[in-house]
């Protein structure tokens, strides 16, 4: 087998087998962000997959949130409640992953309102 095609082999395996455990609900809210370094997400090359997973704990002690979506290049997930300051939010969020407004919403102020309004966080890095 083509080291390729393992990677995406093994990538979609760990993939299913992280996604079956939160659906099973094996994981406690708080484990979710461990499932990024098994999945190794990482912002090719930077942030690391050790540096998101640090951001997303700091994003879950301010703003909770579930993960819904992993895999190598992004997470995705929603949150558990109003957003306190979704300026801000957006704001953190851009710094940390500016392809959401590059690629995405265009403005942090859209994004501000996307973030509101859907109450779902989205970051990918290519």
């Amino acid at each position: 087998m083509g080291r390729k095609l393992l990677e995406t082999v093994v990538s979609v395996a760990a993939f299913f087998a992280i996604w079956t455990v939160m659906r099973d609900g094996c994981f406690e809210r708080t484990e979710d962000v461990d499932a990024i370094e098994l999945v190794a997400t990482t912002g090719n090359p930077s942030p690391s997959s050790k540096e998101i997973v640090s951001w997303f704990r700091t994003l879950d002690r301010d703003q909770p949130f579930t993960i819904t979506d992993i895999g190598r290049d992004h997470v995705g997930g929603r949150f558990l409640s109003a957003l306190k300051d979704p300026r801000a939010l957006a704001r953190r969020f851009n710094d940390f992953c500016p392809d959401i407004v590059r690629q995405g919403t265009q403005s942090v102020r859209n994004l501000e309102i996307e973030l509101r309004e859907s109450q779902y966080l989205y970051c990918w890095w290519d």
